[in-house]
């Protein structure tokens, strides 16, 4: 049971201390900070496929132009659904345009 006790110790101090010690001025600016970390993740996730889908850099194919026209709807818009959605779009057009 102490060996429990202590595990649950190590692992829930480092979780829940800086929730008692870190003031409010820098939680804004650490929230504000961390809503850019899923988007950073994601890019890097996908970003290998889109430069070099065969494992060697080439040109851009059909089935690789939602990733532009997603890029493009992310930028104009500032949202991640309508991103998403031009995206899906995109790719069941070049679906349907060159099975």
């Amino acid at each position: 049971m102490l060996i429990i006790v202590g595990m649950a110790v190590a692992v829930y101090t480092p979780k829940g201390l800086p929730l008692v010690l870190i003031s409010e001025s820098l939680i804004a600016r650490l929230h504000r900070w961390l809503q850019y970390v899923a988007p950073a993740v994601l890019g890097a996730l996908v970003a290998p496929s889109i430069v070099s889908p065969a494992g060697r850099p080439g040109g851009l194919a059909w089935d690789q132009a939602a990733y532009v026209v997603a890029f493009v709807v992310a930028l104009w818009t500032r949202r991640m659904l309508p991103s998403l959605a031009a995206g899906m779009a995109a790719v069941i057009v070049a679906a349907l345009l060159h099975p």
